[in-house]
């Protein structure tokens, strides 16, 4: 039975307290609809205050709203556009923005007549910042740009603009603000120029790009500078021997300056060259593999490219051609090992046929030799001491021997000829000449390597007469 009292006690305190809040709600509601606005607000006030939540509170809070917007409509009407703004804010809502953004605008004219440029632009900014669908949008950002072109803040103006044509690029503000951007882009496209300048690559493609969205007269300068930009970046990427990009760049060329054919043309031929000379060293090397892949390069660039087409041709045949002349090679050096020198012979002929390898040049010149030397190596001495030197050793003995024939007689003079005798060492031999005189006897001699044809003076005399 208590708890039944205790409940209805409550109800009673429920029904008691919403009938309060009914009635304070009421009588803010009363003074509204007696457009006793100023009275009203402050009840509105007070009753959120206490009731923030509710579907009375949303109903105070429109209504409050629209207090404000009367008071501020008033205020509009007598031209108070200060109180009107202030009033249009606390409004909050769509049908006092519409009036807003021509307080703001009313002030910002009133300001500008003052000289007091400051808050003309304080006034604009109001508009763009919180009134972004005000139709007066267009017509605030044309006016703060000649603000701005007033004072050369160059940046600010072409920001504005960027936001104008971007937005509204049939507007007529946008249209009539062009000739004025016209002016102010030289000093921007300058600005592109000292990035590139730096190698600021992409800072520089950054702002030409910005400028080329717009309408101008300038824009073949911009597409020029554009293209200047993306050669450089091109070179830069060649000489990091990164050709894909390389290829990229020059593609962007002539996208945006296709006037550059014949220059981009040049400078794939250019760069083809290098690699196609870099491709012939690595090649002498016999390095087969890796000139080709440095021929291939060039087909980055230009893959219908003729000379590395015929280079690749041609190294394939050479490097199929070295291959069986190292084959031959060392067959050659396993008979040469044997001893048997004629089959050595015969197969370094065929290694040489097929490529000059060096060693193998310098082989087919010793196996001879050694052929040569087992066949008769006293004549074979013979033959290679006189003509050692083109014959030029053989000339100044014989231009001694005349000499002292002219000085002695020729019956007193002696000449040995040549003699051959062996010397310590398979294939080494010692050549004599002497010259017999009543004064002076002229003993030359060397040891010979019948090998290699290899001449060294056995004493001083002989030394002297080589180096002569």
């Amino acid at each position: 039975m208590k708890s039944v009292k205790l409940i209805f006690s409550l109800l009673i305190v429920v029904f008691l307290t919403n009938c309060s809040v009914v009635d304070k709600y009421s009588q803010a509601s009363d003074f509204y609809q007696n457009k006793n606005y100023v009275i009203a607000i402050e009840l509105y006030d007070n009753f959120l205050k206490k009731h923030p939540d509710g579907a009375l509170s949303i109903k105070s809070k429109l209504e409050r709203s629209d207090c404000y917007y009367q008071l501020g409509y008033e205020a509009y009407k007598k031209q108070n556009w200060i109180l009107a703004s202030r009033l249009f804010f606390l409004a909050n809502s769509k049908i006092a923005d519409r009036l807003q953004d021509n307080s703001y605008y009313k002030l910002s004219e009133f300001y500008k007549l003052e000289g007091k440029i400051d808050k003309t632009l304080e006034y604009y900014e109001k508009i763009l910042k919180y009134l972004p669908n005000s139709e007066l949008t267009t017509k605030v950002l044309y006016n703060r740009i000649q603000i701005y072109l007033e004072r050369e803040n160059k940046y600010f103006a072409f920001n504005d603009y960027h936001v104008l044509w971007k937005n509204f690029p049939e507007s007529e503000y946008t249209k009539k603000i062009q000739p004025q951007i016209d002016n102010l882009l030289p000093f921007y496209i300058e600005k592109a120029i000292t990035f590139k300048d730096a190698n600021e690559y992409d800072d520089a493609l950054s702002l030409l790009f910005k400028l080329n969205q717009y309408p101008t007269k300038l824009k073949d300068r911009i597409l020029t500078e554009i293209g200047n930009v993306y050669l450089l970046k091109a070179e830069n990427a060649i000489q990091q021997n990164k050709l894909k990009q390389a290829k990229q760049h020059f593609d962007n060329v002539l996208k945006y300056k296709p006037q550059y054919e014949t220059l981009v043309k040049n400078k794939k031929k250019e760069v083809c060259s290098k690699l196609i000379s870099k491709g012939n060293s690595i090649l002498q090397e016999h390095e087969f593999d890796k000139a080709l892949k440095t021929y291939q390069k060039c087909f980055i660039l230009d893959e219908n490219n003729q000379r590395a087409t015929s280079k690749i041709s041609k190294a394939n045949k050479i490097k199929q051609d070295y291959s069986l002349a190292f084959e031959y090679k060392q067959q050659a050096a396993q008979y040469e090992k044997d001893d048997q020198l004629n089959k050595a012979l015969e197969y370094y002929k065929k290694s040489y046929a097929h490529y000059h390898i060096k060693e193998v040049s310098r082989k087919l010149f010793i196996i001879r030799n050694m052929i040569n030397s087992e066949k008769d190596p006293k004549g074979f001495a013979r033959s290679v001491v006189r003509n050692h030197n083109r014959g030029r050793l053989n000339d100044k003995i014989m231009l001694k021997y005349e000499e002292q024939k002219t000085i002695h007689g020729e019956d007193i003079v002696k000449a040995s000829g040549w003699k051959i005798s062996y010397a310590v060492g398979k294939y080494k031999y010692e050549v004599r000449y002497d010259i017999l005189t009543p004064d002076r006897n002229y003993y030359y001699a060397w040891r010979i390597d019948l090998r290699t044809q290899e001449l060294n003076p056995s004493n001083k005399l002989s030394e002297e007469i080589m180096n002569k």
